[in-house]
């Protein structure tokens, strides 16, 4: 009916796997790839989400340092609860459990992650 688009398709049976990256260095050079297309992205809506994810990661990074330490962890614990609830939600559509120790992990480092990469990608296409 419509050969020229892409549609979302929610099925278990849909799902696709890949390998893991197998080093840090082609981790380092996938993730400065990605980040480094962003800017050609056709669709603004796309781009908007990408600046409203790197911003709030942004903001919540910087905000440890200018808001009252009770305010950051507010913030810090509600972000991560509505996280929780939406990647358990996922990971139940994949058959699959979330696991609360590495999520703790990662959502303490996932802001440095997304802002790290993103001015690394950033940086890779001006340097290009």
């Amino acid at each position: 009916k419509h050969p020229e688009k892409v549609f979302f398709l929610k099925s278990f049976e849909a799902l696709v796997s890949t390998q893991p990256i197998s080093n840090f260095s082609k981790f380092y050079q996938q993730r400065t790839r990605w980040a480094s297309k962003f800017e050609y992205y056709n669709d603004w809506k796309v781009q908007v989400v990408a600046l409203y994810i790197f911003w709030v990661n942004l903001m919540q990074i910087i905000s440890f340092f200018f808001i009252p330490f009770a305010w950051f962890i507010s913030i810090w614990t509600i972000r991560a609860l509505s996280e929780y609830i939406f990647l358990g939600s996922v990971l139940g559509f994949m058959h699959k459990r979330l696991n609360l120790k590495a999520y703790l992990l990662l959502v303490l480092v996932y802001p440095f992650y997304v802002v790290f990469f993103a001015l690394a990608g950033r940086f890779k296409n001006i340097t290009k």
